[in-house]
């Protein structure tokens, strides 16, 4: 077979899988509709594990990904009327679980601060010893405060994606490939997103580094 009609076959492959989805989908969504609650209890046993894996690898703890999963579920429940019928409903399952698990590590993570000890304790290191008769110097102790909450307001200002692609990058050190799956682009996007995003917080930090940098 010629590499132009193994391509086509691919291409055939993949749309007849959609084909196969959408209507797996609205066969079920037709039943819901129809007070046949059955219908509700397919999908989400079709959709169910995919979902904890997709909120998993973002979030990476057990409870809350629980906790995403279940209200992801609420909300597919609560919008049986909106939805349509004819299309495959994973893109709108994908990007609810995602933006939920996104808002989750935004409200929670830029706040987390874990200690010296705490971090050492966990990676089984006895904390180093701190010279008592050499502190931080105050004035750098405040520059470094102001930093994190300037951060902190900085990410919360960007547009959804850009501070979407952030959180995942740098928060959960996701990979591009990942990352552009969740957010359903292209790598390349990503990387422009991410450019975008970092151009904006160094404009907005650069006053408080430079302080910091002078005090070195």
């Amino acid at each position: 077979m010629a590499v132009g009609e193994i391509a086509l076959a691919r291409t055939d492959s993949i749309i007849t899988e959609e084909n196969v989805s959408a209507t797996a989908d609205t066969d079920l969504l037709k039943r819901w509709k129809r007070g046949d609650l059955s219908g509700f209890d397919a999908l989400m046993s079709r959709y169910e594990r995919p979902l904890y894996c997709l909120i998993r690898r973002i979030v990476r703890n057990e409870q809350d990904s629980q906790d995403i999963l279940q209200e992801t579920l609420v909300r597919l429940y609560r919008s049986m009327d909106r939805l349509r019928e004819g299309v495959s409903l994973q893109p709108w399952l994908y990007r609810t679980a995602s933006n939920l698990a996104i808002d989750h590590l935004r409200k929670m993570k830029p706040g987390r601060t874990v200690s010296l000890e705490e971090k050492q304790e966990s990676e089984g290191k006895e904390p180093e010893r701190i010279d008592e008769q050499s502190p931080e110097d105050p004035r750098k102790r405040t520059i470094r405060k102001q930093l994190e909450q300037r951060l902190i307001e900085a990410m919360n200002r960007l547009p959804k994606r850009q501070q979407a692609a952030m959180t995942l990058r740098c928060l959960q050190d996701l990979s591009m490939h990942e990352i552009a799956e969740i957010l359903q682009c292209k790598e390349r996007t990503v990387g422009t997103t991410l450019f975008a995003a970092r151009k904006k917080l160094m404009e907005e930090l650069e006053p408080l580094l430079a302080d910091l940098l002078s005090m070195s």
